[in-house]
């Protein structure tokens, strides 16, 4: 082998192994995929929150039952119902890929204990605790479950301690999961459901009960066991196709 061809080796070796040398280390690649990942996180947010719109405006249409023509308002009303599911299904499926994947990613990076939170640990938390804020106040305006909602809220401040709308909402929460004399005494004869669902709070699904057919219909709010249990009600009655009260009563212990 000549001297040249023989340099030429050499430099060829050499250059590979500057090239291998000079590559990204695994804790480089691993903290440019973290990085990609968060960047993935918070595309999903957002489309996220562009569904969750989209059908809270479905909602606010269908309940207003703004559909033009009285001819075509009973399809349109119809249609919307079943792209409002459609959307909701979207919804869910989207929160579940974004928290699965949230998790995954804090877990590959957990907190020390002792030490503070990095700024991509605290992101990560407040993500974390800004999906459980939604997920826990849908409990509660969707179903009226605030047992639920409370304790959704008390696992996210197990690792998110200092977030004050965590405790805040917490606060109310446990404040409205049991009916009280002062709030139920606002009711008054003659209000429509969302007058008493503003002054009483949302009431739980499995607390409605109709009566006579369907002719009348109470809302039950639990009262706090440690104070003697119970129900307080609220019944119902039709009057021009509109939900009205015309009876209330705090002592409900059937």
């Amino acid at each position: 082998m000549s001297i040249v061809r023989k340099l030429g080796v050499v430099c060829i070796l050499t250059l590979a192994v500057f090239s291998l040398a000079c590559g990204p280390s695994e804790e480089e690649q691993a903290s440019a995929a973290r990085a990609e990942e968060w960047t993935a996180l918070e595309g999903i947010k957002d489309e996220l929150g562009g569904l969750r719109q989209q059908l809270a405006d479905l909602e606010a249409k269908i309940a207003a039952e703004d559909f033009g023509d009285a001819e075509d308002a009973a399809a349109a009303l119809e249609a919307a119902q079943a792209e409002a599911e459609t959307l909701a299904t979207d919804v869910g499926n989207k929160a579940n890929e974004l928290m699965t994947r949230l998790v995954t990613y804090i877990n590959n990076d957990p907190p020390t204990q002792g030490e503070e939170l990095t700024p991509e640990q605290l992101a990560a938390f407040r993500l974390k605790s800004d999906e459980d804020l939604i997920t826990a106040n849908e409990f509660v305006e969707k179903g009226g479950d605030y047992k639920r909602a409370s304790d959704i809220l008390e696992q996210a401040l197990k690792v998110d301690p200092d977030n004050e709308e965590l405790k805040e909402r917490l606060a109310w929460v446990q404040d409205m999961r049991y009916m009280t004399k002062e709030r139920f005494d606002q009711v008054e004869n003659g209000m429509t459901e969302p007058q008493v669902r503003e002054l009483l709070g949302p009431v739980n699904l499995r607390n409605i009960r109709e009566f006579e057919d369907g002719k009348y219909i109470g809302w039950f709010y639990v009262k706090d066991p440690d104070a003697g249990g119970g129900a307080a009600a609220v019944y119902f009655q039709k009057q021009k196709d509109v939900w009205t009260t015309y009876r209330t009563d705090f002592d409900v212990t059937g």
